[in-house]
């Protein structure tokens, strides 16, 4: 082992960087660099990836030691999204990183809530005065690299951050990855520096302690992931397939626009505001008339706006549920099937609750609860792994409740020590006793809100009795 790696291991405190082929690591993206910087000595591996595959393949000395670095509990290891760089190397080489290290992304959260950024260049150039040319000019000699890239067959990325190894594939003698991503780290630790200081100074230290504990537990839980049953979800999107076609072909048909595109705004314009006369109520920032849901549901009384609608859910169950969902499933690797790996974020809300992308977990619809003008379950193909059950925690009227206690507001105290929804006796009192919810689900549930194609035998037979045959019945009703 050479003087340097010695020194980078026995750091007690080292700021680590790494540099990856794509963003998610479970469908197969890998990191092909890996910076070190302990305050004054820096090291830098990058590895060679395969420019038709992009697959990494690593220097195998160079990941042992890496994987002493970062499994060592006696060096205390500074990410700026901890989560990434360690999900990364542990998914692509194994390698687990220990306790302890330290996550600046909460530390510049919990500092300042209302940061206009929280990109680490953004943050590194406002508070420490690194500014961030280097990534401006890796950028531009990647842009460069992949117009060459694409002539020669290679496969680019979908982002120009996904094939920041090129220019050293194109030249073996380039350093500009080297130096953007040691620079990295030396941006990561001078920050943890200035926010160690200020979070003590704030006496705020408690509450990145407890983001800290929540930590370990919100990795396991994207660790483990969300099973997912790939029949139904098969069946879900085979039904959508078939029915976004027929869809969009009463929106033209009513239209009278044969080879009209729904999803340009430039042509829905001209046919609502300008053939058929719409008045223009919704306009964007630069005065140009909108036609988004919220601008186009004032006409709900016109079959083709509906027509849109009843196309554009149809759309959105495919495009952003079933399959998104199926793009990002891979193997489970507790059992046989599938599982989704979610992105669980705690420094992204200023409110400081959780979000979640990749899928968004906490905003899938169901019958009731949807985006859409019609309902989507977009739930059903989620369900327990073999041998084990779902438990579900209603926290539902949690922020009712707290403001019942509160305002010592006697009547919703009372309602809620009786047991009684509020909420419910709330829409009852509206809908004169009848609660649009349910009527609402029993609609789908009998497939009379378009959704279906009463292909299930009970919802045959009152179709049969009922005499309905047309699977958009309620355009005519």
């Amino acid at each position: 082992m050479n003087k340097l790696w010695r020194k980078i291991l026995n750091a007690k405190k080292l700021a680590v960087d790494t540099e990856t082929t794509g963003l998610n690591p479970w469908l197969g993206d890998m990191p092909f660099g890996i910076a070190f910087y302990d305050g004054s000595n820096r090291l830098y591996f990058e590895w060679s990836v395969d420019p038709y595959t992009r697959k990494v393949t690593p220097d195998k000395q160079e990941i042992k030691f890496c994987k002493r670095v970062l499994e060592n509990p006696d060096t205390t290891k500074v990410f700026y999204h901890a989560k990434f760089d360690i999900r990364f190397m542990e998914v692509a080489y194994g390698i687990k990183t220990v306790m302890p290290f330290t996550e600046v992304m909460f530390l510049a959260f919990v500092c300042h809530t209302h940061e206009e950024s929280y990109k680490l260049k953004k943050l590194a150039e406002k508070y420490v005065g690194i500014n961030a040319n280097d990534e401006a000019s890796l950028k531009k000699q990647v842009i460069a690299c992949r117009k060459k890239a694409k002539k020669l067959g290679w496969k680019v990325g979908e982002e120009v951050e996904q094939d920041y190894w090129m220019p050293k594939a194109f030249d073996k003698d380039n350093r500009m990855c080297e130096r953007y991503c040691i620079k990295d780290s030396i941006r990561t630790l001078r920050l943890e520096e200035l926010y160690q200081y200020g979070i003590d100074d704030l006496e705020l230290r408690h509450i990145y302690d407890k983001e800290m504990r929540l930590w370990p537990i919100i990795y396991e839980m994207e660790s483990r992931g969300m099973h997912i049953n790939e029949k139904v979800l098969a069946k879900e999107i085979a039904f959508y397939d078939k029915l976004i076609p027929i869809r969009l072909k009463k929106f033209r048909d009513l239209a009278g626009v044969k080879d009209l595109n729904p999803d340009s705004p430039k042509q829905l314009v001209d046919l609502f505001y300008n053939k058929l006369k719409f008045p223009m109520t919704h306009k964007t920032k630069k005065g140009n008339p909108q036609v988004n849901d919220a601008a186009l549901k004032e006409h709900m009384d016109s079959n083709v706006v509906r027509a849109l609608f009843k196309y554009r859910a149809a759309a959105k169950a495919n495009n952003s549920f079933f399959g998104r969902y199926k793009k990002l499933m891979v193997a489970d690797h507790l059992c046989d099937g599938f599982v989704l790996h979610a992105d669980f974020q705690q420094a992204k809300a200023k409110t400081a609750r959780l979000a979640c992308r990749t899928p968004n977990f906490q905003n899938v619809p169901n019958i009731a609860i949807t985006g859409s003008v019609e309902p989507i379950e977009a739930r059903r193909p989620f369900g327990p792994r073999k041998g084990y059950w779902w438990y579900h925690f209603d926290f539902g009227q949690m922020e009712a409740r707290i403001f019942a206690d509160v305002s010592d507001d006697e009547q919703m105290l009372a309602e809620f020590n009786q047991k009684i929804d509020v909420f419910d006796r709330m829409e009852n009192d509206l809908w004169g006793g009848e609660t649009a919810t349910a009527i609402y689900a029993a609609k789908h549930l009998l497939e009379l809100d378009g959704t279906g194609a009463g292909d299930h035998e009970p919802v045959q037979k009152l179709w049969k009795l009922w005499g309905i045959k047309d699977i958009d019945i309620l355009d005519e009703n």
